[in-house]
């Protein structure tokens, strides 16, 4: 029986949400304000549809013709449930008659791609039409905002282990240990349910191995030196050799040029880090000397055209139309889509494409020190329930997630139906020749046989077709002179959270403005004048008392 925490949350909703309104409003109007600040430097999009595609961000996955589900479960329940990313082609639904015998419940899913994601949930808050189930919140879309105005439901430790024992249980106690004080909130609930990590590594930097030895390069450990390979490669082919973009958030264009200049990978969702050489804890990494020698560094690579110039505005399928006209020679990015993505739109220009993964990590200062990301024992997304949706819905489910943490559900979920989709090859699960798969990029997904992915993978799936994995992790892990962030426990109390979601807000945006200028040269970041005026900016918007809140709450819990 699902505990009912909507009417304690009643109140608390309430409250927030005109707060919540008039930051979606103060998000909106800087959105408009940053883009007005870009005018002259993104291309116009262009419609990129083939005739046929399904262009609907909303569809329904059910099946009536389904046996009769278990008495438990007499009552059919739709759940509304969103997901981010590209929309999906269902052309032969296998997954609804499963959920139909298994749980009588029918999955109402809505698609969004994920430039709009953010823009789209705020809308949907604000309408009160939000979704039951959210599948891929995390932290830095606005999980702080959302949890504070009340839109959505926490849940103790005690609690998940009577409602989802399976996903409790995916995790080992000592993950635990680490994890819960990571994703709960001050009051010791969890507002979103992030699934377990299936590897250590996943990323690397990532380069046009043809190119390199076709030019007698040999991938950098400086990025000194890696601004010499690039403009090497720029005066030979005459095309850009980074080609990145995020229009949604500018500060996740460049993740891996942030590392190599000793932040996280992943600073623009934490924000706050401990330097794991000094021990020293930076509360708001954005107003760093770190971050301004970034940005330096970035500037340069923007002058010399080395870094694509529509960074801030580019489209994902304007960033792969540039890929396939052969810009793009070296990424930040995951090895498992070097077959499947990079090769594949590389190819398109120079049939002769081959990317590999690089043994070594760019930093700044090599002989100071060597960052690599080692992922933390959660994925990023994880899923969020509505205080607004009914109790009935959230329990059934919460029944279904459980599910998706047992055998049968994690190998439906990654390789589909058996017979149809994947054979049993002994212990292995094999996708069948129709599909794509981590070593094929042409052919079927799951999801053209309904699956709606989420949950976590199948750990065989890495063990059959990502063995560089492991490889990965034997080449970084434990290296001399390498070193990987651990993200701080930072836990606040209710009035910190309430004051920390006033002000994350506007320090993020004018982050993003300022980040984007800076790299373009409107303002000049080796100015001292410039340079200061951002901070002034930052202070003006409640910067002191964002780090100070941060700070002591890192000296509680740490």
């Amino acid at each position: 029986m699902i505990i009912n925490i909507q009417n304690s949350t009643r109140k608390n909703k309430e409250k927030g949400r005109m707060s919540l309104k008039r930051r979606i409003i103060a998000l909106g109007l800087a959105s408009i304000m940053m883009m007005g600040a870009f005018v002259g430097c993104g291309k116009k999009q262009e419609d990129t549809t083939s005739p046929g595609t399904d262009t609907s961000t909303n569809t329904t996955v059910a099946n009536e013709s389904s046996k009769t589900a278990e008495k438990k479960y007499d009552k059919e329940v739709t759940v509304t449930v969103v997901r981010r990313g590209d929309v999906r082609i269902v052309d032969e639904d296998l997954f609804a008659p499963v959920l139909k015998e298994k749980f009588n419940l029918v999955l109402d899913v809505t698609d969004i791609n994920a430039s709009d994601f953010l823009t789209r949930m705020n809308l949907s808050f604000a309408s009160g039409e939000q979704p039951d189930v959210n599948t891929a919140q995390r932290p830095e879309f606005m999980l702080s905002e959302w949890t504070e105005a009340g839109y959505l439901r926490g849940y103790t430790m005690d609690e998940l282990k009577e409602l989802v024992p399976n996903f409790v249980d995916h995790y080992t106690d000592e993950e635990w240990d680490v994890v819960w004080p990571t994703i709960s909130h001050s009051d010791n609930k969890a507002y979103y349910l992030p699934s377990r990590r299936a590897d250590v590594m996943n990323m690397a930097w990532l380069y046009r191995k043809d190119t390199f030895e076709e030019l007698g390069l040999t991938f950098p450990e400086s990025t000194d030196d890696l601004i010499d390979v690039m403009r090497a490669i720029k005066g030979k082919t005459g095309r850009i050799p980074y080609v990145a973009a995020s229009s949604d958030n500018v500060l996740w264009a460049f993740t891996g040029f942030l590392q190599a200049f000793g932040m996280p990978e992943l600073t623009a969702r934490d924000l706050s880090y401990v330097d794991p050489i000094s021990g020293e804890f930076e509360p708001y990494a954005f107003t760093s000397e770190k971050f301004r020698e970034h940005t330096k560094f970035m500037n340069q690579l923007y002058k010399e055209g080395l870094i694509w110039q529509e960074f801030a505005t580019g489209t994902k399928d304007q960033v792969n139309a540039m890929k396939s006209q052969g810009h793009n020679y070296i990424q930040w990015g995951y090895p498992d889509k070097i077959d499947t993505e990079y090769n594949r739109f590389s190819q398109n220009a120079d049939p002769g494409a081959e990317w590999d993964w690089a043994t070594v990590m760019l930093s700044n200062d090599p002989s100071a020190g060597t960052f690599f990301k080692a992922g933390p024992f959660h994925a990023a997304d994880g899923f969020a329930f509505s205080t607004d949706a009914d109790d009935e819905a959230i329990d059934r489910f919460m029944d279904y997630m459980d599910w998706l943490y047992t055998e049968e559900g994690m190998a439906i979920r990654t390789y589909g139906f058996e017979g149809v989709t994947y054979t049993k090859e002994g212990d292995n699960y094999v996708f069948m020749d129709q599909m794509t798969s981590p070593i094929k990029s042409e052919g079927k997904t799951v999801a053209n046989y309904g699956v709606v992915s989420m949950g976590m993978q199948h750990p065989n799936l890495n063990s059959y077709y990502k063995p560089y994995l492991d490889e990965l992790a034997n080449t970084f892990m434990n290296r001399d002179g390498y070193y990987y962030h651990v993200a701080p426990v930072l836990r606040f109390t209710d009035e910190e959270s309430s004051k920390l979601a006033d002000i994350q807000v506007s320090l993020t945006q004018t982050t993003q403005e300022y980040y984007a200028k800076f790299i373009m040269g409107h303002i000049d970041p080796n100015n001292d004048a410039d340079w200061n005026t951002y901070i002034s900016t930052m202070e003006k918007l409640g910067l002191e008392d964002f780090k100070k809140i941060r700070t002591e709450a890192y000296k509680r819990n740490n």
